[in-house]
């Protein structure tokens, strides 16, 4: 899978994991691109011994992958969580993290009500709910 576009990298091996860990706090697994790397990065936890079985969640990072291996990635996804940080209602964490957990509810791994509580709960009332909930189940309509 590493092949693909990224490199699974534990955080004790991840010194910029360890330095946006005062940001960002205890996130489990995690996406970074710097505009002078040719691949994303995704960090897991150093407990886990083989992360290329943790498909579900492989999934949902490669979502991220493919925002921070466009061109403008390395550049906006950091603004959004810098810039655009406010703590609840409005955050830039709701653009970065919306498409993955459209993903997971594609794949039926979560279901909408649980995307909306998880972002709201693990990201600080980033959105409101009832916005998130309407965004997903657009999508999942095909309505924009």
């Amino acid at each position: 899978m590493a092949a693909q576009g990224y490199r699974l990298l534990p955080y004790s091996k991840s010194t910029v994991r360890k330095v946006l860990w005062i940001f960002v706090g205890s996130v489990c697994w995690m996406t970074y691109r710097f505009p002078f790397q040719k691949k994303s990065t995704i960090t897991y936890p150093d407990d886990v011994t083989n992360p290329e079985i943790k498909t579900d969640i492989l999934e949902h990072e490669e979502v991220h992958v493919a925002k921070f291996n466009t061109w403008w990635g390395p550049w906006i996804i950091p603004l959004l969580v810098t810039l655009f940080p406010l703590p609840m209602f409005f955050s830039g964490r709701w653009f970065i993290e919306r498409h993955a957990y459209l993903a997971d509810i594609k794949a039926k791994r979560i279901t909408v009500e649980e995307a909306v509580e998880t972002l709201w709960l693990y990201y600080f009332m980033c959105w409101p709910r009832c916005l998130m909930r309407r965004w997903f189940k657009r999508k999942l309509n095909g309505t924009t």
